[in-house]
């Protein structure tokens, strides 16, 4: 293990402050309400089969590994673009190579503690990021504080955007994600994939953090890599033009982060003075990233919550309505609301 626990513990910087208010998040599932939506249109026609599946009370892996053993399966084989809350009410889509017809019907008329709301075929397996976005629908409720610091904090997240943290669901109970790599124990891959994007997350969020302290973590830096609003593309920003400030402020652009790998990519400057600072705190965890050959990897500091609306059910109930981008967490929105 490289840190004891209460030294990993988080104190992450707020954008807009330390929220005063406090609220309950997530006391019945049906309060946070996830729907999953593609980038394409599967075509109707291959040897995969692509589930759209409402689950409540389990987590994503759980329904893999229930597909799997159902048809006689490897759980690895399960595709999929994105881990759902365990806690919610979600709708998300699955895949796996069935070219046998008769499996397929026999699983579909058989009972299951999920929902089949319907399938089709496609010619590939779901990846992680396939999904075009989350749609949520979230009630916080038992609100005890000021609406309007409340209000004035969904004004600015309507209209800056948010940190986009990693949520501390990415890091297990008591963060024992982060220790797997060193725990001696022989991983699963699976096992393995969740330890190290883990570290990867953590250390994101640690110069994110640094960011906000620094009060740059939404506009860009002298040696920034700057990455489209929903694309993957990126470019490296020697210098902060006018006409960069400008897409910056418009939400079209947004500041990186690195998930860290064998290097730091194209980032230069301050930007790179920031991040290296980063690495050397966290020796261990950068020397086991160089090990698994993680390749490195940009994610924007900033998230922008589309089609963002909210309204109050009654005087301690607050409802929230959006969609995220592929790797955002509604939770990390929430975060800058108030302490649940």
């Amino acid at each position: 293990m490289t840190k004891n626990k209460k030294s990993i513990t988080p104190d992450w910087q707020y954008a807009f402050g330390k929220p005063k208010a406090t609220g309950v998040l997530k006391k019945f599932p049906e309060d946070f309400k996830v729907t999953e939506e593609l980038k394409f249109e599967p075509s109707g026609k291959g040897e995969h089969v692509y589930f759209y599946i409402e689950k409540t009370g389990s987590n994503t892996q759980w329904v893999m590994g229930q597909i799997a053993k159902w048809l006689g399966k490897k759980e690895r084989e399960v595709g999929y673009c994105g881990l759902k809350d365990r806690h919610a009410v979600t709708k998300q889509w699955f895949s796996i190579q069935l070219p046998e017809a008769n499996k397929l019907e026999n699983f579909l008329k058989a009972k299951h503690e999920f929902k089949i709301l319907s399938h089709t075929r496609g010619d590939k397996k779901l990846r992680q990021g396939m999904q075009k976005h989350n749609l949520f629908e979230i009630t916080l409720r038992e609100i005890n504080g000021d609406e309007k610091d409340i209000e004035t904090r969904l004004q600015q997240i309507q209209q800056r955007g948010f940190p986009n943290y990693f949520g501390l669901q990415r890091f297990g109970h008591d963060f024992d994600n982060l220790n797997l790599l060193f725990s001696g124990k022989k991983l699963k891959p699976f096992e393995r994939s969740i330890a190290i994007s883990s570290v990867r997350s953590y250390l994101f969020n640690e110069v994110l953090s640094k960011r906000i302290e620094l009060n740059c973590w939404d506009e860009g830096l002298p040696g920034e890599v700057f990455k489209l609003e929903n694309s993957n593309s990126v470019f490296h920003a020697p210098e902060i033009t006018t006409d960069i400030q400008t897409r910056a402020q418009k939400k079209d652009i947004h500041p990186t982060g690195p998930l860290f790998g064998t290097d730091l990519g194209s980032v230069t400057d301050r930007c790179l003075n920031i991040e290296s600072n980063i690495m050397q705190q966290y020796p261990k965890w950068v020397d086991v990233l160089y090990k698994n050959r993680c390749e490195s990897a940009r994610r924007a500091l900033r998230a922008v919550a589309e089609n963002f609306k909210w309204h109050w059910k009654d005087d301690n109930t607050l409802v929230l309505s959006f969609g995220l981008g592929s790797g955002s967490f509604a939770t990390s929105l929430v975060r800058e609301l108030m302490n649940t």
